[in-house]
């Protein structure tokens, strides 16, 4: 049973739904599949060969898609594919799409099985079809798969996650954590979330005129913890009619990222410029 966590994209269920539909149905019945996603129809098909020939590189899931051509190729009957569009009324789609959501709520994830039989699987790729870039690509990832996450990672990064769900009501995949945060998270220390409550040095929060100042756009206030802080740019606001409010979202990424910037600053100066001793802005 394959463990490797999969990287969540708008498809990954549609290939999730298909490979699990494959394994499950009898090899030598007909098989019709309706899906409202070209994308996954179209990689089982159409650019089949061609993802086999780079070896999946380009694929973010491609141990998936992998398994599932594998699965097709084990049916000993055609396996036929059907686009419908999607929430449109469809009472199979619509029906899906219930289940899904259903499924996506479930406090425990299922495990999928993306074990390839050894003769079905192809490795390998065809020197006639990768380009440079894309050899140093597959390279890379090889060299990446084969690194451990260290679990003061996974914990925190588990923390960070956890934060946003509770307090900006956002899900988000941990490739996406990353992106959003990318040269910021470097300037953390273990001590952060403490700092953010309450200073070491005056015993006073540094929050006091941020709040100020965000109590004059009427929105609720959020106290910084790891989740809204870590997550600055993840923040989403709404206007009294339901749209994105743009201007809201700006003000507080200036605002927390500023603020959270000084305190750092701060910080570093107290403990290696002053050595620890008493300091004032």
């Amino acid at each position: 049973m394959d463990r490797h966590p999969l990287v969540l994209r708008r498809s990954t269920g549609e290939v999730v739904a298909t490979l699990v539909a494959l394994q499950s149905a009898p090899y030598q019945v007909v098989m019709i599949e309706e899906t409202d996603s070209e994308t996954t129809m179209d990689a089982l098909t159409k650019w089949r060969c061609s993802h086999e020939d780079q070896e999946y590189a380009t694929q973010r899931n491609g141990k998936l898609v992998r398994a599932t051509v594998a699965a097709l190729r084990l049916r000993k009957v055609r396996t036929y594919f059907r686009w419908i569009k999607g929430h449109n009324g469809h009472p199979r789609n619509e029906g899906a799409n219930k289940l899904a959501g259903d499924r996506a709520r479930k406090a425990v994830a299922d495990e999928i099985d993306r074990s390839i039989p050894e003769s079905l699987n192809v490795s390998g790729c065809k020197l006639s079809k990768i380009s440079q870039r894309l050899a140093y690509q597959i390279i890379w990832e090889k060299k990446e798969r084969s690194v451990q996450p260290h679990r003061s990672t996974v914990a925190n990064v588990t923390r960070i996650i956890e934060g946003i769900r509770a307090c900006l009501g956002v899900e988000l995949s941990e490739a996406q954590l990353w992106k959003s945060i990318r040269n910021f998270l470097w300037m953390l220390r273990d001590s952060l979330s403490e700092e953010l409550r309450q200073c070491a040095v005056c015993r006073r929060s540094p929050r006091g005129d941020v709040e100020e100042t965000w109590s004059l756009t009427k929105k609720k206030w959020m106290d910084p913890c790891w989740g809204n802080t870590v997550g600055i740019g993840c923040a989403t606001f709404l206007t009294s009619n339901g749209k994105r409010d743009t201007a809201m979202e700006a003000l507080w990424i200036t605002l927390a990222s500023e603020s959270l910037y000084l305190i750092w600053k701060l910080h570093c100066k107290h403990v290696i410029q002053n050595e620890g001793e008493e300091l004032s802005i």
